[in-house]
């Protein structure tokens, strides 16, 4: 567990730093982000009988922060214009959403 945290932890601060260096590096490795972190996520779902109640309760609450930004988004581009919105819904929630399983990932490691 301590390895996939490791990994988590190294391409969360690299896409951190390609956002320093050039905004659309950074978008560009954002998005290969989110996928590393989804198949993460299912990683750790599957084998969440294993977590404490509270480790489970974080897992979950991650799942439902995707579902709330996933909704939102559809819900505001086809609403509104995202112009005014893009930075926050294409970069910051990702990036935010990002640490949170970062954290997960971090107390389930402390766990095991």
């Amino acid at each position: 567990m301590r390895n996939l945290l490791t990994f988590n932890l190294i391409t969360y601060l690299f896409v951190i730093l390609l956002f320093l260096v050039e905004i659309v590096y950074g978008a560009l490795a954002q998005l290969a982000l989110g996928i590393i972190q989804l198949i993460i996520a299912l990683y750790l779902q599957t084998k969440s009988y294993q977590y404490s109640k509270a480790n489970k309760k974080l897992l979950s609450y991650y799942w439902i922060q995707i579902a709330i930004w996933l909704i939102s988004y559809v819900v505001f581009a086809n609403l509104l214009t995202l112009k005014d919105y893009n930075a926050i819904f294409l970069l910051i929630i990702p990036m935010c959403i990002g640490l949170y399983l970062v954290f997960v990932n971090y107390q389930i490691s402390k766990e095991s």
